[in-house]
């Protein structure tokens, strides 16, 4: 696997095959989680307003 910048879709991707079959979250649920993730993953690489 290529350690590139983490990606939406990435994070979408690795909760849907690993935390959907373990907690059976809703998409719904998951979409909101990895916006959330998403945009502390972007705060934390220095793009702070």
């Amino acid at each position: 696997m290529f350690h590139t910048s983490i990606t939406l879709p990435e994070i979408l991707y690795k909760r849907l095959c690993h935390v959907a079959v373990d907690e059976g979250k809703t998409l719904k649920d998951m979409m909101s989680e990895a916006v959330e993730e998403y945009v502390s993953r972007k705060e934390k690489g220095g793009g702070k307003r």
